[in-house]
């Protein structure tokens, strides 16, 4: 079996919390000449309870020194193709870390997210059959009321007539145990079945028929008038998909940003004399 010099100073686990902060300077382990530092732990071990903080240092050091181990290994093992591929990869990856990085940073500075009315509603028209409708979806008002409500009729009349006598509801909304006059907000058909447990296929469909329906469980009544109602299959609503728009917006603006940032680089570079291209 191969000997690894390897120490490990599990005399950290007997430390108390004050006594693990005292000495960040204090070696944890050591793999030949590559040493793990107390100050690399103590962020972690703070955020953990003693009992919890013994095992997870111990994992913690352990990862570490296979980490260690791995790597050792590797560059004894692999070839030289091996090796030197995974070298490349390395410094690309750090090249496309600082690249991105600072590319992010000059488009996050520079990129106007003002909404733009017309071009969201372009976005719609051309991408227009990305927005079919997979479920039902309505815009809806409703009260809750007990069951023994005694102005049950008026009130029901008024909500069924909501738009001349919403601020009539508005002004008695205080005597219903709950209440959603959204008349902006739309709801997917498997959300409202969540809100409303009563609702099976039959009074499903009923609330679809005739945009009202009435239903009642042993305390309370519920009184749920349809304001618009889209069917699975047709168009959404502009205002249904705008978060979709939004980001659609926001991302075509920094793709035309990206490439007027890095056109802009290299006629600066050129300017400058930094870059020459043959």
């Amino acid at each position: 079996m191969l000997k690894i010099k390897f120490n490990i100073y599990l005399v950290l686990v007997l430390f108390s919390c004050s006594d693990f902060n005292e000495d960040n300077s204090q070696n944890i382990a050591k793999f030949k000449d590559q040493i793990l530092k107390k100050s690399q732990l103590t962020e972690l071990f703070n955020k953990t309870n003693y009992k919890d903080s013994i095992i997870i240092i111990n994992k913690l050091i352990n990862e570490w020194a296979v980490n260690k181990i791995l790597i050792e290994k590797a560059k004894l093992n692999l070839t030289i193709q091996d090796l030197n591929s995974l070298e490349k990869l390395v410094k690309n990856y750090k090249s496309e870390l600082y690249s991105t990085a600072y590319l992010d940073a000059l488009i996050n500075s520079s990129i106007n997210l003002e909404i733009d009315t017309t071009e969201i509603e372009n976005l719609y028209k051309k991408n227009i059959d990305l927005f079919k409708l997979k479920d039902n979806i309505f815009k809806l008002a409703y009260l809750k009321v007990p069951k023994d409500f005694s102005d049950i009729g008026d009130v029901r009349n008024k909500l069924r007539n909501f738009k001349n006598n919403q601020k009539f509801l508005d002004s008695i909304s205080y005597r219903f145990i709950d209440y959603s006059y959204d008349t902006k907000s739309w709801i997917a058909e498997k959300d409202l079945k969540k809100i409303f447990s009563f609702l099976n296929k039959q009074k499903l469909k009923s609330l679809k028929n005739y945009s009202f329906l009435q239903s009642k469980d042993s305390l309370n009544l519920y009184i749920i008038k349809v304001l618009d109602f889209k069917k699975i299959g047709s168009y959404s609503p502009v205002d249904y998909v705008f978060p979709t728009l939004e980001y659609m917006s926001i991302n075509q603006r920094k793709k035309k940003l990206t490439q007027l940032i890095k056109a802009d680089l290299i006629k600066n570079a050129i300017q400058n004399n930094e870059l020459e291209i043959f």
